[in-house]
C-alpha cells in the first residue's frame, strides 16, 4: 500500500508495524513533513490571543534569534540579546519588538513599571536607577531598608558591649 504525502507529494508506502487503521490516518511521509504542514496558523494548537511566553516564540521562530544590539547608547559588550516589545502592550505585530542586548533590554522595560513591590509610586522624584544591578529601585524603600538595618546593627552592638 502507497500514497502521496501532502507537504511533499512523494510516495511512501505502508510500514509492515502499523495497523490498516494507523495507515489510513496517516498523511504524510515523515516527521519532517507532518511538522512544516504545523507551523503558525496551520499548527493545532494555534491561538489567537497567545500567551506572553507563546508570543515571544512566536517572535523568534518568525524574525530568528536576536543577534545584535539596537540601541545606539550601548556599549555593544553583550553577547546574549532578546527581542523586546517597543510599546509595552504585547501585541502580535512583528514591526512592535526590537533586537537588545539583555542590559539595554532591562533598562527599556523599566519605564512600564509604575510602583514598586510595596505599592510605592515609582515617580521620578523616588527612583534610584541602579547601574549594578540595573533596575528600578524605590528611593522609600531603600530608606526603610536602611532604617531598619542602622537599628539591627545599634541592638547587637549594645548586646555585645
Amino acid at each position: 500500500m502507497e500514497k502521496p504525502c501532502q507537504q511533499c507529494g512523494l510516495t511512501f508506502q505502508k510500514d509492515k508495524r502499523i495497523s490498516v487503521a494507523t495507515w489510513n490516518k496517516r498523511k504524510y511521509c515523515s516527521s519532517d513533513c507532518f511538522g512544516k504542514d504545523h507551523v503558525g496558523e496551520n499548527n493545532p494548537g494555534w491561538q489567537d490571543e497567545p500567551s506572553y511566553f507563546a508570543l515571544h516564540c512566536r517572535v523568534r521562530d518568525t524574525l530568528g534569534k536576536a543577534n545584535m544590539c539596537s540601541n545606539i547608547d550601548c556599549d555593544k559588550t553583550s553577547t546574549k540579546y532578546h527581542w523586546s516589545n517597543i510599546s509595552g502592550l504585547y501585541k502580535q505585530d512583528l514591526d512592535d519588538y526590537q533586537m537588545l542586548c539583555v542590559k539595554c533590554h532591562k533598562i527599556y522595560d523599566l519605564r512600564f513599571r509604575t510602583h514598586c513591590k510595596r505599592d510605592h509610586e515609582l515617580t521620578p522624584e523616588n527612583v534610584y536607577i541602579s547601574q549594578k544591578k540595573v533596575a528600578k529601585e524605590c528611593r522609600t524603600c531603600r530608606r526603610e531598608a536602611n532604617v531598619k538595618y542602622f537599628q539591627r546593627k545599634k541592638e547587637v552592638s549594645s548586646l555585645r558591649g
